[in-house]
C-alpha cells in the first residue's frame, strides 16, 4: 500500500518526466507543418511549463484594475479641466494640470496600494 509520500513522489517523478518531454516538444514544434493534435500537445506542454500564464484575473483583481484606471481617467480630466487654478488655462496650463493630476491620482494610489500589502503582510 503507497503511502502519501510515495504517492506524492511518484507523482512528482511523472511531473518531471512530462516537463522534460514538454522542453522537448516545445524546443522542435514547427507551427508550419503541425497537425491539430500536435498543436494541443504543444498547448498542453505551455500550460505545464509555464502555468501562471495561463491563470485568468479574478473578479476582485479586475475590479481593483477598473477602480484605479477609473481614478486615474477621472483626476486627468480634472486636471486638465481646471489647469493650475486659473479662470482662463491655456494650453500648457491644461496640460501641465492634466500631468500632475495623473501624477497624484498615481502616488495615491500606489500609497494605498502598500497599505493593503503591508496590512496583508502583518495579518498573514
Amino acid at each position: 500500500m503507497l503511502t502519501i509520500i510515495q504517492a506524492q513522489d511518484a507523482e512528482d517523478a511523472a511531473n518531471e518526466a512530462a516537463a522534460i518531454a514538454c522542453n522537448g516538444l516545445l524546443n522542435s514544434y514547427d507551427a508550419s507543418i503541425a497537425t491539430i493534435s500536435e498543436m494541443q500537445s504543444y498547448v498542453g506542454c505551455v500550460d505545464l511549463i509555464y502555468p501562471a500564464a495561463s491563470e485568468a484575473l479574478t473578479g476582485g483583481e479586475a475590479v481593483a484594475i477598473t477602480v484605479a484606471l477609473v481614478v486615474l481617467m477621472a483626476a486627468v480630466v480634472w486636471g486638465f479641466m481646471w489647469g493650475m487654478g486659473e479662470s482662463q488655462p491655456n494650453a500648457f496650463e491644461r496640460f501641465f494640470g492634466a500631468v500632475l493630476g495623473a501624477c497624484m491620482a498615481a502616488a495615491v494610489m500606489l500609497a494605498l496600494l502598500c497599505l493593503a500589502a503591508a496590512i496583508a503582510f502583518i495579518f498573514s
